[in-house]
């Protein structure tokens, strides 16, 4: 007989990562809000919210709007050609969050900027009053603590004339750094 997409296992497992990714995403955004100055209005400087924070709002900025695009082309795909129909709204979204995307700055460009402020300042990732975190996400804490060393070495130890093409190529690496940083930060 027939089945509903819904129970199909790589239909329901990929929806709970994406659902959940969402919520994640959602509890990030609500905290940093928390975090800014209740005085902070459009014409306040960036320097008052501090390089930690503003590094923060990068990083969801770039790394939600990119999960997004995820989960909408995967809702889109999965109502088949009644995804496009506008009165499901996925479009709209899909339209909306593809120029999030590159509002205020492309991400991946924005990314290198919070990835050069990590190398240069390394955060602290510690989650000690979270053991079971702590413990869990220990091999993703130094494996991002031997990338920034691997970067910083690749970067210091180049000619002033080849900082460029040290730093091109180790966009990806530092794209994957700030990507970490946001799974800490979150």
């Amino acid at each position: 007989g027939s089945m509903p997409i819904g129970e199909y296992s790589l239909f329901k497992n990929a929806q709970i990562l994406d659902a959940a990714s969402v919520v994640v995403f959602s509890l990030w955004a609500r905290a940093l809000q928390a975090r800014l100055p209740k005085s902070l209005n459009m014409t306040s400087k960036v320097g008052v919210l501090g390089s930690n924070l503003v590094d923060e709002l990068i990083a969801i900025k770039a790394l939600s709007t990119w999960r997004g695009q995820d989960v909408l082309v995967r809702c889109r795909e999965r109502c088949g050609a009644q995804g496009l129909f506008s009165d499901n709204k996925i479009i709209d979204y899909f339209v909306t969050n593809n120029g999030t995307i590159t509002a205020e700055g492309d991400n991946q460009v924005m990314l290198l900027k919070v990835g050069q402020s990590l190398i240069d300042n390394p955060p602290d990732l510690g989650l000690s009053a979270h053991p079971v975190l702590s413990r869990l996400l220990a091999p993703l804490k130094r494996y991002f603590r031997i990338q920034c060393e691997r970067i910083n070495e690749i970067l210091c130890n180049v000619v002033n004339e080849d900082r460029f093409s040290a730093w091109n190529h180790c966009g990806d690496d530092i794209i994957r750094l700030t990507q970490i940083f946001g799974v800490f930060a979150a």
